[in-house]
């Protein structure tokens, strides 16, 4: 990238900033209200800090995904549902004989890969021996990996007493996954 593009980039920048405070005011929004408080909210104490990086970590990675696919030519508009996939996968082993062992964080993260990049490879063979353009099975495995887990979680992971998709049950506490101090950040962001 060289500095042409660092200014073309810098300038739509500023433009979306400022499209976005015309759109705030047209609606009768202080622009400078909502960047206090999307500050504040996401860095005003060092517990907001913790649940940013909670939010940012998981995004970030599947962006790392999405470059590697982009850079190859690809298209991967299915990360939506190989995350579902993944948080499936973590959830049967959390929910299994295995929920209540220390080992089982890890199992869950294995799981977990192996569920997202198991969606994943179902949309590469469709590309690769079906022909279907991989936008076209992203975006369909994205609703049926949807459907598993809301069928999921309104049936057989259903919360006692609860008719509706409000989750499952809370995961036995050996399951969790490790924590440092009081925090809800995981160890595993430190690895």
């Amino acid at each position: 990238m060289n500095f042409n593009d660092l200014k073309i980039n810098f300038i739509r920048f500023i433009l979306a900033i400022l499209i976005i405070f015309f759109l705030l005011l047209s609606f009768g929004i202080n622009p400078l209200d909502v960047t206090n408080a999307l500050f504040i909210g996401s860095f005003g104490s060092f517990e907001k800090i913790i649940r940013t990086m909670l939010v940012w970590v998981p995004i970030s990675l599947a962006s790392i995904a999405l470059i590697y696919t982009f850079s190859s030519g690809m298209w991967n508009i299915g990360i939506e549902g190989q995350i579902i996939m993944g948080a499936i996968g973590a959830t049967f082993i959390a929910r299994s004989f295995l929920g209540d062992n220390f080992i089982s964080p890890y199992i869950q993260l294995i799981m977990a890969l192996g569920f997202g990049g198991f969606w994943g490879f179902i949309c590469a063979i469709l590309k690769v021996k079906g022909g279907v353009h991989e936008i076209f099975s992203g975006l369909g495995l994205d609703f049926v990996a949807s459907g598993i887990a809301i069928y999921l979680i309104i049936g057989p992971w259903k919360r006692k007493g609860i008719a509706s998709t409000s989750g499952t049950e809370i995961f036995h506490e050996s399951s969790w996954i490790p924590t440092v101090g009081n925090l809800d950040f995981p160890i595993f962001l430190f690895l």
